[in-house]
């Protein structure tokens, strides 16, 4: 599969490339991080409010192109100073309009990365299973259906991602 690769971080110069590459047949962009995506709404503007006009954007664009873009955003530090390290839906950091925009959000827990060694609660009915290699995928936002968390193996050598 191609794979297409570009630095911009200019919102308008963005949707126009995922214009262009539409009409080449791709189907599927990663904005890697939405943050970083700048767009000038003049004087006196917010960065929340900017970040909100980032993600309207991409949504009203994935609406009317018919594909899909994933936005990868950064959570707030104040994690790192929490007991429990697990993100949350109010950890996105900058804008709660990430949230309102997404159609599904996914959050990432790899708890070694944090030294932890034991789950903090139940799964698969196995309460103090080791999580070395392990990541938790926690879909907390997914606007056609239930909320739901899953965990896999994660290979960090190769950043790969197995049932």
């Amino acid at each position: 599969m191609p794979l297409y690769y570009d630095e911009s971080t200019e919102l308008f110069t963005i949707c126009s490339k995922i214009r262009k590459l539409h009409k080449k047949g791709v189907r599927y962009f990663i904005i890697d991080y939405l943050q970083i995506v700048g767009v000038n709404l003049g004087k006196g503007s917010t960065r929340e409010q900017e970040v909100a006009f980032i993600t309207r954007t991409f949504k009203q664009l994935a609406r009317e192109l018919r594909v899909v873009i994933f936005g990868l955003a950064q959570l707030l530090r104040d994690i790192d100073k929490r007991a429990i390290k697990r993100p949350t839906l109010a950890d996105l950091r900058e804008s709660s309009a990430i949230e309102a925009d997404a159609d599904i959000v996914m959050l990432l827990y790899r708890p070694e990365i944090y030294k932890v060694t034991e789950w903090d609660r139940e799964w698969d009915f196995v309460q103090k299973k080791k999580k070395k290699g392990e990541l938790e995928i926690n879909v907390a936002k997914y606007r056609n259906g239930q909320p739901f968390e899953v965990r896999v193996k994660f290979w960090g050598d190769f950043q790969r991602i197995m049932n």
